[in-house]
């Protein structure tokens, strides 16, 4: 039996919550761990000592629940440190209400919500997010710590690396690809070719994302 750990305790965490993940038998019971906290006056995230500070037992077992891909890099190398001493888990949180095949092959710390279809053949990384009613298509390949918002899909074939985002609607064409960082808002499409690195589609251009 395994102490399942929500990482964030924002809207976006009560949505992983209803995931199939907790229902499971290896789970033993669940709670929500803040790490970040709104200082109104500075109006800004800022560290909550509440995650840092918490004694996880040996094997516990995280999702995150919040979408911030800064303060989930900065989790992701707090619980590393730990990782070595203690036998800590990341499964993937699969909602009763998606259909994934059986063919298809995942890594760790995906969360799939509801009405997500993911086809045979596909192949999937780690710590992806795929939003209420997206697709990715047969024989698609994806890396890691992408977020795909609602309605955004992958044609067959498709293959994209790390980091990526899709607004809602977003759509890569078949046979296209995408390298990392990269950016679509929403209803843009990608058709055809290579998209490259640190791109932003926006209202049918291809320009370079700025740097932060």
């Amino acid at each position: 039996m395994q102490n399942l750990y929500i990482l964030g305790d924002g809207g976006f965490s009560s949505e992983v919550h209803d995931c199939q993940i907790l229902q499971e038998s290896s789970v033993s019971h669940y709670n929500f761990i803040d790490f970040l906290t709104y200082n109104q006056d500075k109006n800004k995230l800022l560290y909550s000592s509440t995650g840092f500070d918490f004694d996880y037992p040996r094997d516990a077992a995280f999702i995150f629940g919040l979408t911030s891909r800064k303060w989930r890099d900065i989790i992701k190398e707090h619980l590393q440190e730990r990782y070595v001493f203690n036998n800590y888990h990341f499964p993937n949180a699969i909602s009763a209400k998606a259909h994934i095949s059986k063919l298809s092959t995942m890594g760790i710390g995906n969360v799939i919500q509801p009405w997500v279809m993911i086809a045979g053949n596909a192949e999937i990384g780690d710590f992806n997010e795929f939003n209420w009613s997206t697709s990715i298509s047969h024989d698609c390949k994806m890396g890691n710590d992408n977020i795909l918002s609602p309605y955004a899909g992958i044609m067959g074939f498709g293959k994209l690396k790390d980091r990526n985002w899709f607004g809602p609607y977003a759509l890569m064409g078949s046979y296209t690809e995408m390298g990392s960082e990269n950016h679509l808002s929403a209803h843009e499409f990608i058709l055809e070719g290579n998209l490259g690195n640190r791109k932003l589609v926006k209202q049918g251009q291809i320009l370079e994302k700025p740097k932060r």
